[in-house]
């Protein structure tokens, strides 16, 4: 999920997330992956795979986890339109 689905600043996005992932928990809930990025951090990991900030950048796709710099570029484009969404 995009960080600005949570809130407009940090803290507001910490509560948010804690919120939700209370309310998940509560309900009897075991297990959660949750990515929490922008379509922005994505994109520049897909122009510029080279950067050492996005060597380990490991995803959830599919329940499992994948280095997101070695999907295929249509693996990354359908990633993409898939995960990453404006608001709750």
């Amino acid at each position: 999920m995009a960080p600005s689905a949570l809130g407009h600043d940090l803290d507001e996005q910490k509560n948010t997330l804690a919120g939700v992932l209370d309310g998940y928990f509560d309900r009897g809930a075991h297990h959660l992956n949750v990515n929490v990025f922008g379509t922005e951090k994505l994109l520049d990991a897909q122009a510029h795979p080279e950067k050492p900030e996005y060597a380990n950048f490991t995803i959830r796709v599919s329940g499992y986890a994948v280095k997101f710099i070695s999907l295929t570029k249509e693996q990354q484009d359908d990633v993409i339109a898939r995960t990453c969404h404006k608001s709750l």
